[in-house]
Formats: C-alpha cells, structure tokens, sequence
C-alpha cells in the first residue's frame, strides 16, 4: 500500500466518521481502535485497511499505550464489536436504550496482550504499509558504527568519488538476477538505501558467484537471504555528469557485502548506556542485572547516570561483560522506556 493509498483511506475513513449514529453529524477525533470501528462504516473500513493504518502508524497517538502489535492483534476484537454496535443501530436498540435512561451504551475495551514487534520489525511493516520508512530507518541503531566504517552516506557520494572505492551503509531493496547474454552467469542488480536516498548496485558476474568461505554460499545466495537486514556494500563508485559537467547520477559496482550487526558487535569496545537518575528504580536495577546476566560477552559496559544538575558514570567489572547486539539494546529499550544505549 502506497502513500496515495493511505491517505484515500484515512478520507474515507474521516468522512465515515461524520456519519451520524441516528441521523446528526457527530464530528471529532476518534479516540480508541475500539471507538473508531464503532462509528465508521465497516463495508467501506474493513479489517485489512484497519490493519493497513495501524502498521503506518496512524493509531499511535490514540493506543491507549498499546504497542503496535497488541492494537494489530485486536483488531478483529475491535470489528466484531462495531459490527455488533451496528447490527444494534439498524435494529434500533439504542434508540430504545436511550429512552429508558438517559445514558449512552457502555462498551467493553480489551485489548490483547502480545509482545511488542521488535523495532525493525516495526520498521518494516510501516514500510509496507506506506512505501517508506516514516518513524525511523533500520541503520539508526548502528548509526555510531556505522561512522566509523561507512565512507559516505548516499546523500553525500560527489563526483570526485568517482573512480575510487567506497564504503556504503544501507538495506537492500529490489534485488535483480538477471542472466547474462554472453553466458558468463547471472549477475545482480539491486538499489541501497539509507536515511538519505539511493545509489544503483551492480554486481557482475564473476563476484556474484564468489563463494564465502564462512558461509560456503555464493555472493548472489547471500544476497538472497539477507532480506532487509542492514548491510554495508563496498565497491568501486562511477559517477555520470550532465553537459555541463555536473554529475547527475552514480552507481556502485559491488565488490563485497557485509552484514552490518555482526561486524559492529566484533568490533565493539563499550556499550554506554546513559539514563536519568529517576530512571532508576529498584524494579528496574533489578531488571539491569538480569540484562547484564542473560547477555554476558566480551564487550564492556558502563553506566552513565544524569540529572539536572550532576553526573556520574559506573564502569561495569570485566564479570559484568555483554554482547553488544541488537537483542541487548531491544531489552534495554523496554526496560527502560527509550533507547538509552549505544556502542562506542
């Protein structure tokens, strides 16, 4: 579902909501999932629209505090009651209602209890449903080692790069194998994307069958199997320039492609994680040492604590070592509210 998608479908979904439950217009914000399925027209909102706008992130601000994935698994929950607060309108039993007392229908709100998706997941699913990534982008975890490796970002690439080997951060979208018509194999197109935009890849056919030794799987096979995992890219920029010089357009022949989470987490010295002193609690110093237990590793970590008007930094013993990748930084993310850490 594209953008253009999404928007006709919040109209419809905001005209729906100036339809009146007993002839009057009843205009304002929707505030709940459950409200909203209650008032719009569930022939012209269905499920899958419901669904569409919760992984866009159109219900964020009205979640009653539920993740994305515990609004995504109460949806049908949701329907099933407007439709039965509809059946209810047509048949006229509200209006019943209303004439004995003088109070609305009470309604039930339940929501599911489900684990809350993980950020790329998150991620991911938002882009499906509008085309682009919107609330963030899947290198903004890895964006201090991702400084330290990458050469550029796709926004920065000139046309003095040309000619000489880069280094790029990015996901990979529109992966292409097409075979070659001199029959030297397949090779493989795709474009990279980061925060910024996209450069074009091109990966010939000599490197794209290259076996990994690690791995055992050819260059093409990995790239396969890499889906929308972070990766760097490394190769051999060209930049094309216009009549007057400028460049216009770049591509990069690919000469290696590397995931980016295991080459961050080897390369790792320290996790800093830096938090408000009110932060914490004792429920929550307790929940630390459990992190800190159930990701033990070679990485030293350190806490940062700040206020308004001091700070302070503890320096973890050698025991007290982690593993600096991304399910870590998930698990201190939910313990304490907001991302607090990071590699350095």
């Amino acid at each position: 579902m594209q953008l253009f998608g999404v928007l006709a479908l919040a109209a419809v979904i905001y005209l729906a909501s100036l339809e009146s439950l007993e002839g009057d217009i009843t205009v304002g914000g929707f505030v709940s999932l459950f409200e909203l399925c209650r008032r719009v027209d569930l022939k012209k909102v269905n499920k899958r629209t419901i669904e569409g706008l919760i992984c866009a992130g159109a219900f964020d601000a009205i979640g009653a505090g539920h993740s994305r994935a515990g609004l995504f698994a109460t949806v049908e929950k949701a329907v099933e009651q407007g439709q039965g607060a509809s059946r209810d309108r047509n048949s006229g039993q509200f209006g019943l209602f209303d004439a004995i007392a003088d109070s609305a229908p009470v309604f039930v709100e339940e929501y599911a209890t489900v684990e809350p998706w993980k950020p790329r997941e998150e991620l991911l699913k938002e882009r499906e449903a509008l085309g682009f990534y919107l609330t963030g982008h899947p290198l903004d975890r890895y964006q201090d080692g991702i400084d330290r490796h990458a050469t550029c970002r796709t926004g920065q690439i000139e046309k003095h790069h040309n000619g000489k080997e880069i280094t790029l951060a990015g996901v990979i979208c529109d992966l292409r194998e097409v075979q070659t018509r001199s029959g030297k194999g397949a090779m493989g197109f795709f474009q990279l994307e980061d925060q910024f935009g996209r450069v074009e890849a091109v990966v010939f056919p000599k490197t794209y069958a290259r076996v990994d030794e690690d791995s055992g799987l050819s260059l093409g096979d990995r790239l396969q199997r890499i889906g929308d995992e972070p990766v760097f890219v490394t190769g051999k920029c060209e930049v094309e320039t216009d009549d007057e010089g400028e460049a216009n357009k770049f591509k990069l022949l690919v000469e290696s492609v590397q995931a980016i989470a295991p080459l961050i987490e080897q390369s790792a010295k320290k996790v800093l994680v830096k938090v408000q002193v009110e932060a914490l609690t004792q429920a929550r110093i307790l929940g630390l040492k459990h992190i800190v237990a159930d990701f033990a590793g070679p990485c030293t970590m350190e806490l940062e604590v700040v206020s308004t008007r001091f700070a302070g930094q503890v320096v973890f013993g050698d025991k007290f070592c982690v593993r600096a990748n991304d399910d870590l930084f998930l698990a201190l993310e939910r313990l304490f509210g907001e991302k607090v850490a990071r590699i350095v």
